[in-house]
């Protein structure tokens, strides 16, 4: 939550201080301090690229030596005042903050189970409250996640922009990836069917667009036009929906221009939240046992060693600054290939990075 009288990031400094309890007791159960690896998927990706960037990266070393962020979740934006509390209230039946704390614990678990159980997507735990919205797709606005808070302190601005600014750990190894297809799960394509509602979506997705019409022209017309030949990627609006989405609230977040090491798993139907079935795949589960062989073969060599590569897996190469290659794992074909959206893609990721449509926390 975020507003006056909440401490931002609470969560994030909840995990922060759970990293820093196994820093300090792991040895007492057989393990290493120095060898902590840190993963986590959508918005567990995002946090993982928060504690890469936590305080700017002026506070080393962080409390673990590697970082897997798997299709990192965050919307290009600044929260409005109050985001995400005015919902966890009416949820809690109350009007104050004082009163929500003051809530017995039996009545804040059945608070939590209405935050989780009235998300959308279910499972992404949190509200967002824009002050632009358009209608039929409030519902959708409201219940999506904004993301991470910049607060000046653990957390000085968008990991993506810390990222470009070289403000994080750079001693930590860091792994990043998407898939194929992020944005179709996120995509309200029964709703943005054409030119204005594709902006009014874009406004209320990123409020800040409303008073950039000139950022906002950008993106529809020369990031994501309205031209369906397939020479961009999208042969009708669902599919530009997709794209855009995709690339601006995950793709771009796994893309940073540092070196790093980033897959795209390409197996089919390779949507948002694909990698957990190999990423945990167990004997007897139905995925591909070759494509969840090479992925756990990563995930292991990188909290082994920092990097990925050990004897039998495809060759796994960091991708370096200014460089849009990237492994891809797929049916037919594991290894190093260059991004097949060429200078739209680094033109797009690049903004999105960029947000320039935000003046807060330069």
């Amino acid at each position: 939550m975020h507003g006056p009288g909440v401490t931002a990031n609470a969560g994030l400094l909840d995990q922060r201080f759970a990293l820093e309890w196994v820093q300090q007791n792991i040895q007492f159960f057989g393990g290493d301090p120095s060898q902590v690896t840190i993963l986590g998927l959508s918005a567990g990706g995002s946090s993982v690229q928060a504690h890469i960037t936590a305080y700017g990266g002026a506070r080393k070393p962080s409390p673990f030596r590697a970082a897997i962020a798997q299709s990192p979740y965050s919307v290009p934006s600044y929260p409005s005042a109050n985001s995400g509390v005015e919902a966890v209230m009416r949820f809690g039946g109350v009007e104050t903050l004082e009163q929500l704390r003051d809530l017995p614990s039996d009545e804040l678990q059945r608070l939590n189970a209405l935050v989780v159980g009235n998300s959308e997507p279910f499972g992404t735990f949190t509200f967002g409250e824009y002050p632009q919205l358009f209608p039929r797709v409030e519902e959708y606005i409201e219940t999506h996640p904004v993301g991470i808070v910049p607060d000046g302190d653990y957390v000085p601005n968008l990991p993506s922009k810390l990222f470009q600014q070289g403000r994080f750990d750079q001693n930590v190894s860091i792994t990043t990836s998407h898939c194929s297809d992020e944005g179709s799960f996120f995509s309200p394509n029964t709703l943005v069917m054409d030119e204005s509602s594709y902006e009014a979506f874009l406004t209320s997705l990123i409020p800040p667009l409303a008073e950039n019409p000139s950022a906002l022209n950008y993106i529809t017309q020369i990031l994501y036009p309205p031209i369906f030949d397939g020479t961009h990627r999208y042969t009708n609006q669902a599919e530009r929906n997709s794209l855009t989405i995709a690339h601006a609230v995950i793709v771009c977040n796994a893309r940073p221009d540092i070196p790093v090491y980033t897959y795209e798993l390409a197996v089919l139907p390779a949507l948002h939240g694909g990698d957990l079935a190999y990423t945990f795949y167990d004997e007897g589960a139905s995925e591909n046992t070759t494509i969840a062989a090479v992925l756990q073969g990563y995930i292991l060599s990188l909290t082994e060693t920092g990097q990925p590569n050990s004897p039998g897996l495809p060759r796994f190469d960091p991708v370096e600054k200014g460089s849009f290659t990237l492994q891809k794992i797929s049916n037919e074909f594991i290894g190093k290939v260059g991004e097949e959206g060429g200078l739209d893609f680094e033109r797009q990721c690049r903004f999105w990075q960029d947000a320039p449509y935000l003046y807060r926390y330069r």
